[in-house]
This record gives C-alpha cells, structure tokens and sequence, in this order.
C-alpha cells in the first residue's frame, strides 16, 4: 500500500475512534477534546512523512514535497471522516443536528445571558443552516485540508532534507 494512503486511512479511522470516544465520554460538543486531537494529528503527518522520506524517497524529502504529501494525507482523511459523519449524522443519530441547536443555545445563553429570545432564534437559524449534511461535509472537507495545510508545514519543515543535507557514505 502506497505509505501517503496508508497515513491517511490511519489518521481517518483514528479520527472517527475520537470521535466514538468523544459521544461515549459526553464530549461531542467539547472544545478542548476536540483541540486535543491537533497534537495526534500532527504524529501522523509527522510520521507519515518521514516514513515517506525515508522509505519511498532514498532518505530525501524536498520541502514542497512534503507539504503536497501532507494534503494527500489530510484529504484522505477528510473524506473519511465526511463520510463517517454523514452516516453518524444521518444514520446512527438522526436527532445530532437538534442536539447541535441545543448545544448551541445553551451556550450563547451562557456567554450572554441578556439575549432576548428574537436574537437567540436569529442566531440558532443561521447555525441551522451550517448543521445540513451537504454543508457539514463540505466544512469537513475545507478543514481538513487547512489542518493538513497548517500541520503539513510545520511537519515538512522539521523533516525536510535535500540533496546537500544527505550523509556522506
């Protein structure tokens, strides 16, 4: 199996076990859990592209190399994890876009109790509209992609080793 599909498969399917843990542990709607998988991200791309390097391309790995390689694994993941949340959304928990609302009003209440009831249903209706399968998907998609972007770089730039940066045998 290709190393960079092989990343992204593992980066998806961990993705979706946090995310079984995280409904399990009641922390869907939790930040700091959902922040604290930026770390496990980042072990996989770092991971996958140096076994990239040191596997697939002699040892080297040019910079702009590595960012590409990294969006191959953040968009494999992407559409996995898209597709994973499709099936959970629509499928195994038809009722998770209601649960979003509630969530949602639950906590512009608390970080503004001086909401009157016709700004809290103004609010709630335009996150409705980013709660439909079609839109998540899509956001999923385009996140995954800044993720691997932004996770990509930093990765990249830490194993980066050119030509002249090879040992001397």
């Amino acid at each position: 199996m290709n190393t960079i599909v092989k990343w992204g498969l593992l980066l998806g399917l961990t993705k979706i076990v946090w995310s079984l843990i995280a409904v399990a542990a009641g922390l869907e709607f939790s930040s700091w859990w959902q922040w604290a998988f930026v770390p496990i991200a980042f072990g996989f791309y770092y991971l996958g592209l140096k076994e990239y390097r040191d596997k697939d391309k002699n040892g080297l790995l040019a910079f702009n190399d590595g960012v590409v390689n990294s969006l191959k694994i953040g968009a494999i993941e992407a559409v996995i994890y898209s597709i994973y949340n499709l099936v959970y959304t629509q499928i195994i928990n038809p009722n998770f876009a209601e649960r979003v609302m509630e969530n949602s009003r639950s906590e512009m209440l608390k970080s503004n109790p001086n909401m009157t009831d016709e700004q809290v249903e103004q609010a709630l209706s335009m996150a409705q509209m980013f709660t439909t399968p079609g839109v998540m998907f899509i956001f999923i998609i385009v996140g995954g992609i800044v993720g691997a972007v932004i996770l990509g770089l930093i990765a990249s730039a830490l194993l980066k080793k050119d030509d002249d940066q090879a040992e001397v045998v």
